[in-house]
């Protein structure tokens, strides 16, 4: 993303190479295919990697990291280190996660202050997020509910983070909606969207080449 005459100032990552989740409206075979065609993304993000790739953008001071593309931040196991080193030097980051993915990576989310923004993407009541690895159990929703307990403590200590969700379709899950709507978050959430005008993301789906120049603009 950038301004007028001004150097880059966001970037977009996807975390995974692809998504288990596998929302219905979510284009993860268009992805499969363009990276087969190209290999350019074979591999997940790792470390050594995403270090490097950081290390070259030069102005961090108003440089915004949005950790959402078309896969789950969580499902990447170095996600926690990666967002520390991001914090290191000096970038908002931002992050859209389904609360899905290593117990060790939605841990650390629930109680990290490196966000200025968190978009909870929630399981809506006709299962089109639930074709996959996301499933509406006791796990997921004791994770939900923990992750929301933990937030609002840091809530109350006054640190400041944008929290707010979304379900795409008529309403969030039954199971999922009540936990939303306890009294407790009621000043915890900033929204609650329900996007009932369901629309595919696959048009965003670029040829990886197009894709290749943009990330070298990004990082020379």
């Amino acid at each position: 993303t950038k301004k007028e005459n001004a150097s880059c100032i966001s970037m977009e990552v996807s975390a995974v190479k692809r998504c288990s989740i596998r929302c219905k409206y979510c284009p993860q075979d268009q992805l499969k295919k363009a990276s087969k065609e190209n290999e350019i993304n074979s591999n997940n993000i790792d470390l050594k990697i995403f270090e490097k790739s950081i290390s070259n953008i030069v102005y961090s001071k108003n440089f915004n990291l949005h950790w959402t593309g078309y896969s789950e931040p969580c499902l990447n196991i170095n996600f926690p280190e990666m967002v520390k080193l991001a914090a290191k030097k000096g970038f908002t980051q931002e992050i859209s996660t389904t609360l899905v993915g290593h117990q060790k990576c939605i841990d650390y989310l629930s109680n990290s202050l490196a966000f200025s923004h968190i978009g909870l993407h929630l399981p809506d009541d006709s299962g089109l997020m639930e074709s996959g690895s996301l499933k509406v159990n006791n796990k997921y929703l004791n994770n939900l509910e923990s992750f929301l307990d933990n937030r609002l403590k840091l809530m109350y200590k006054g640190y400041e983070t944008v929290l707010d969700s979304q379900t795409f379709g008529s309403d969030y899950h039954p199971e999922v909606k009540k936990i939303l709507y306890k009294e407790k978050y009621k000043n915890l959430l900033k929204n609650r969207y329900v996007r009932s005008a369901l629309h595919s993301r696959s048009g965003g789906v670029r040829p990886i080449d197009n894709l290749k120049i943009g990330i070298k603009r990004i990082l020379k």
